[in-house]
């Protein structure tokens, strides 16, 4: 077991657990941390010092060895409880890891990725990338039916629209509003409604799991 200092980018509901992703500081690798047996962490992990983590701390995680990593997530990795807060970072200093001009998670829309492409395709595990880092200009954010989204263009003029799940800033939006963010994209893993037919196929959506003003 080793302890990596992980810049937190994101951290977003999932079912009662919840979705951490962040920067490893010494290799500047994206890592996805995830209990052993499941797809995210307990609530309690992410809870340092009775408060909880936020994007852009500073957290000490000890990652366990084990292969977390799945074809649509090649920066998963197994951790282990004992987090600990070492500092905070502000939004500008992440702005050096944007990849602003290149496709988002593998594709040039917002559309979802059928799971089947991932079988289909010769890239090997961690050349797939499920987590991106950008900086958006000018983010245009929407509220339908209690769900954000984002929409944006990139430099490269290419728009996207995603739902944003990073809880702790969509509290503090009331209506519609512009902004200049950065942002954490991240790829799902493959889904589909439970009251949808067998036959309709399981997709990636993307996803902004986390959003810093600038």
């Amino acid at each position: 077991m080793k302890t990596s200092e992980i810049l937190c980018l994101a951290n977003s509901p999932k079912e009662n657990a919840r979705c951490i992703a962040g920067l490893d500081l010494a290799t500047h690798q994206f890592v996805r941390p995830v209990a052993v047996g499941s797809q995210a962490i307990p609530q309690e992990w992410a809870n340092v010092d009775c408060e909880t983590v936020e994007p852009l701390d500073i957290i000490h995680i000890p990652l366990v060895r084990g292969d977390a990593v799945v074809p649509y997530q090649a920066e998963n990795r197994y951790c282990s409880d004992g987090w600990k807060r070492m500092g905070r970072w502000r939004a500008d200093q992440v702005q050096r890891f944007c990849e602003s001009d290149s496709l988002l998670l593998g594709t040039a829309s917002s559309q979802a990725i059928p799971e089947r492409l991932f079988k289909m395709t010769r890239l090997g595990r961690p050349e797939w990338k499920s987590l991106q880092l950008i900086h958006a200009p000018n983010v245009i954010f929407n509220q339908t039916n209690d769900k954000w989204t984002g929409h944006f263009r990139t430099s490269n003029g290419r728009e996207y629209d995603l739902r944003v799940t990073d809880e702790g800033f969509t509290r503090t939006l009331k209506d519609s509003t512009q902004r200049a963010c950065i942002l954490l994209l991240s790829l799902t893993r493959p889904w589909r409604h439970y009251l949808a037919p067998k036959s309709k196929p399981k997709k990636c959506y993307k996803l902004i799991a986390g959003v810093m003003p600038l």
